[in-house]
């Protein structure tokens, strides 16, 4: 990530908590920031004369033309994790961006899109869901295939609940009331050979190295091209 970004002057708007370890900022920058879906942005607070910045890079979780923009940031221990639980709406913070080349491709006409993430990794994957690209598609199927944690981890549920979007959900630690899928999304692929039309879907995959090595090689292995996978490592 050594591109060359603009800087921003970001203003919160909002801090909402969506999951005990996740939240969702969404700010406006000045001047506007203007963006691919799919793209990342470093941010932090503002510089001081007698510290190093803090910055940390996330994925932006808002469509093009949506205002404000939107972050999606699991939260852990640590000044950075200080820093951003304490935001409050009107605080001032940097913005740097946007980079990255991940990017909804528009496929030949009726083509299916699966895409597949885990955790936080769903982020880019709806800054794509939320684009005019995408809503002007011509798709035959679109499908989401999302692994979290447990229930409680499960990011914005309703809204891909609205969306109309097939929608599949694994659970790594479900409670003993969860009824429907557990394990890894690579477990449903291995388990599900004809869950797709392997040859004609594009395949959007957002997660952790290791992830998104065995899901690459498990598409490989039923056929899919190179030029059909389209991937970001978190």
């Amino acid at each position: 990530m050594t591109q060359s970004m603009q800087e921003y002057k970001a203003t919160v708007q909002s801090l909402r908590q969506l999951t005990p370890t996740v939240y969702e900022l969404s700010f406006l920058c000045e001047p506007e920031l203007t963006f691919l879906p799919g793209s990342f942005v470093r941010m932090g607070p503002m510089a001081k004369d007698d510290a190093p910045p803090m910055r940390k890079y996330f994925s932006i979780a808002s469509g093009d033309e949506k205002r404000p923009y939107q972050l999606c940031i699991k939260t852990g221990d640590g000044p950075f994790d200080e820093w951003l639980t304490a935001l409050q709406e009107g605080d001032a913070f940097v913005v740097e961006g946007p980079g990255g080349a991940f990017r909804f491709r528009a496929p030949s006409p009726h083509k299916e899109v699966v895409m597949i993430a885990t955790g936080t990794g769903i982020t880019p994957l709806r800054s794509m869901l939320q684009s005019s690209a995408f809503s002007k598609a011509s798709l035959s199927r679109v499908c989401l295939l999302f692994g979290f944690w447990s229930e409680e981890e499960i990011l914005y549920a309703d809204e891909w609940a609205a969306s109309g979007f097939e929608t599949i959900y694994m659970l790594d630690h479900p409670s003993q009331a969860w009824q429907e899928k557990v394990g890894w999304v690579t477990d449903y692929l291995r388990e599900h050979p004809d869950a797709f039309d392997w040859q004609h879907t594009d395949f959007y995959i957002c997660g952790q190295s290791q992830m998104l090595a065995a899901v690459k090689e498990l598409l490989k292995d039923y056929g899919v091209e190179e030029d059909s996978i389209h991937h970001e490592r978190w």
